[in-house]
């Protein structure tokens, strides 16, 4: 049997974990997804089947971003064994985006998107649907950018409620080099580069019991290599060695040190960072896409004490609004 079968298998009982507990999440009021969370999945469902006919919802979201006033909607849908996409709407004090390719869009006049892709990595298209309001597809894997076309054009036309408020310019600061001896996972600039400086993590590592391990194990539930979510414990023991060394052999990660998240496994897994949205106080909010889940993460900005440090929100749904600093020296993460 071959290993990417094995892992597409892995990746089908992820999925049935991962809607099962979303069934379970939705049925108490604590963790009831909002009636227009799910009108956004719903939503923009059609349209991306329409582009991928494989595609699965997977979850729809619906939040105010911390320190803001902008509303962000997302949906994460599936499209098979590798690939996976993000659809998200910002709200609010949002800067309009300028792009490169026309994008005619239901109930209003072409505008222009911004389609990037990364080689090996994420391809996104984004753009502003009307002053206030900005949409973003984020798709990883094998995935066409005329498919992309497809699906925007493909999206009714919005009828969001933006308020009048101008949008706050980013500042732009200084990077300054980041290091070990930071104590948390950390970084500034482009999101794909900050684990490439960060610790190795292994059964023999000093960070072994840490968030920054936490963190790596939510990157193997997302990618449907960990599972269940129980499995995230923060401890980086034989069982997270071994998923490693299966996330390894599907990355196609050229490694010596099978199991241990080594230099070529966080440049690897550092391709599937994303920015989605950048604020006022130079912080900004990302994600990593993995194939059956995306993890939400805030990166602080320079004068945001510790500066530049990653805080994660917990991939877990039974545990909403879990979020901490992905620490090398401690673990408290619920369930770890």
């Amino acid at each position: 049997m071959s290993t990417v079968y094995i892992s597409f298998l892995r990746r089908l009982v992820a999925a049935a974990l991962v809607s099962g507990a979303a069934l379970a999440a939705s049925a108490g009021p604590a963790h009831a997804a909002s009636r227009s969370a799910a009108d956004f999945g719903e939503t923009v469902a059609p349209a991306t089947r329409a582009a991928f006919p494989a595609a699965r919802l997977l979850h729809s979201r619906q939040e105010i971003l911390p320190s803001t006033a902008v509303q962000l909607s997302t949906a994460m849908f599936n499209l098979g064994p590798r690939a996976s996409v993000l659809v998200t709407r910002q709200v609010g004090a949002v800067p309009a985006i300028a792009g490169e390719t026309s994008l005619a869009r239901p109930g209003a006049a072409a505008r222009t998107a911004r389609l990037s892709a990364a080689p090996g990595g994420l391809t996104s298209l984004s753009w502003t649907e009307r002053k206030g309001v900005n949409f973003k597809v984020i798709a990883r894997g094998a995935v066409p950018r005329d498919a992309l076309l497809t699906l925007a054009k493909g999206l009714p036309a919005d009828e969001s409620r933006p308020p009048a408020v101008a949008p706050a310019p980013a500042r732009i600061d200084a990077v300054a080099p980041r290091s070990t001896a930071d104590g948390f996972v950390a970084g500034a600039g482009a999101w794909t580069d900050d684990l490439n400086d960060e610790s190795t993590l292994s059964t023999s590592s000093s960070y072994r019991y840490s968030n920054y391990t936490g963190l790596w194990q939510m990157i193997l539930a997302a990618d449907g290599t960990l599972l269940p979510w129980s499995e995230i414990d923060c401890d980086f023991g034989p069982t997270t060695k071994q998923y490693t060394t299966w996330w390894q052999q599907d990355a196609g990660v050229a490694t010596s040190n099978p199991g241990t998240v080594d230099g070529p496994t966080r440049a690897a897994a550092g391709q599937n960072f994303a920015l989605e949205y950048t604020v006022a106080d130079g912080s900004d909010y990302g994600y990593y896409l993995g194939y059956w889940d995306n993890i939400f993460i805030h990166r602080h900005g320079p004068n945001i004490s510790p500066a530049y440090r990653w805080d994660v929100r917990n991939i877990n749904n039974n545990y909403p609004d879990d979020w901490h600093g992905a620490a090398y020296t401690y673990a408290n993460f619920r369930g770890c």
